[in-house]
């Protein structure tokens, strides 16, 4: 089941603090139904208890049996044991058909079949294991055992989700936020989050903080925000550490204390890239530390090689300039290759500047033409400039 989850949670990214504003683009609670989306009349009906829960049934004699067949399982005497344990499942005694389930999700005593895997945990959860229904749930997510189908997932983890399972209620909270198998719904997401949070799962306190700061799915509330990424920072997560500095740092439901978004900052460093850049600029402005270049230029590069194209501007500016580092056109112009190569119009623009000023490379006014009218096609008014001072004949 671990490791079924662990795949799971691939599908969805955890919001850091800046990248949650872009829930503010979405409506709070989506009444369009879209293609391939399951109906969320069918998920809420479920997570209140109109459909009726299954109860598991009971089997007399099948309890001893079940022991003798782990008995077997234990000396290796698996053929035996396999018979006995598909012998009370088909009496529908949970416990036997959860068993039979994760021996070819594992392959223990039988060759590994994520298909059987799935056809068992299927009946596990048609006999009311919540915990089975999770993982047919995050089989349909990941395509194990059985074909693709968000929408299935979606109706499996509401299933589990309604019956108290953390996980599912984080993953069904996931799918709602990024639309996957259901509709967008901030406002379902939120209530999920919220019990899951009370449950003590950090994750969850995180990204309802999210919505909280935004007003996504809830009332804004920039304190609550606060306070649950203060808790669950605490508690260990790394990205609410994350999201802790910046609150600190930008004064978001809390005073602003530098000194306190420096230390979260660095806390968060050792595990949530996201933060490195708001490392590099305190150490350049000195702000919450003193104030050292050298510690700036090593989080400001490794923020770089994240891969985001405006953060290798910034260093590329930093080189270009020497500002606080030493000069140097070529790692400029390297890192405004990789940015310009993402479309990022600044970068674009500056490769054609450098060009055509011969720093870092040779001079060579047509390579610069040809950036600055890249540029200019993204509607980089600076490129156009450049383009209109170095075509002078074609001014009318």
């Amino acid at each position: 089941m671990g490791r079924l989850y662990k795949n799971y949670a691939r599908l969805f990214f955890i919001l850091p603090f800046a990248l949650v504003a872009l829930l503010s683009s979405c409506d709070r609670d989506s009444s369009k139904k879209s293609a391939g989306k399951m109906d969320d009349s069918v998920v809420m009906d479920i997570l209140s208890g109109k459909i009726k829960k299954i109860v598991p049934k009971e089997c007399k004699d099948c309890e001893e049996k079940y022991r003798v067949a782990s008995k077997l399982f234990s000396t290796g005497k698996c053929d035996e044991a396999i018979r006995i344990t598909e012998k009370i499942a088909k009496k529908k005694f949970l416990i036997a058909t959860e068993t039979i389930a994760r021996m070819y999700e594992t392959g223990r005593c039988v060759p590994r079949d994520m298909s059987k895997a799935f056809e068992w945990y299927t009946k596990a959860a048609e006999q009311g294991s919540l915990a089975a229904r999770y993982n047919v749930a995050l089989m349909y997510a990941n395509g194990e055992g059985v074909a693709q189908d968000m929408r299935k997932s979606a109706e499996n983890m509401a299933y589990a989700a309604s019956g108290g399972v953390i996980p599912a209620k984080i993953a069904l909270a996931k799918m709602f936020l990024s639309g996957t198998g259901v509709n967008v719904s901030q406002a379902y997401a939120a209530p999920l989050l919220d019990s899951a949070a009370k449950d003590g799962d950090s994750e969850s306190m995180n990204l309802l903080a999210g919505l909280y700061m935004f007003g996504n799915g809830v009332e804004k509330d920039e304190k609550k925000a606060f306070l649950l990424y203060s808790k669950a920072a605490v508690m260990g997560n790394a990205v609410a550490k994350t999201n802790l500095a910046f609150c600190y740092y930008n004064g978001k439901g809390t005073d602003r204390d530098l000194k306190s978004a420096f230390e979260w900052a660095t806390a968060a460093a050792k595990e949530d890239y996201a933060v490195w850049n708001l490392l590099a600029t305190m150490y350049m402005k000195g702000e919450g530390t003193k104030k050292d270049m050298a510690m700036a230029e090593k989080w400001k590069i490794r923020a770089a090689e994240t891969g985001s194209p405006s953060v290798q501007e910034e260093l590329a500016e930093w080189y270009h300039s020497g500002n606080g580092v030493k000069r140097d056109y070529k790692k400029a112009l390297n890192l405004r290759e990789k940015a310009a190569r993402q479309g990022y119009p600044p970068s674009i623009y500056n490769l054609g500047s450098q060009y055509e000023k011969g720093e870092g490379t040779a001079k060579d006014i047509s390579k610069a033409m040809t950036y600055y009218k890249s540029a200019a096609s993204l509607n980089y008014q600076p490129a156009k400039d450049a383009m209109e001072r170095l075509s002078p004949a074609d001014k009318k």
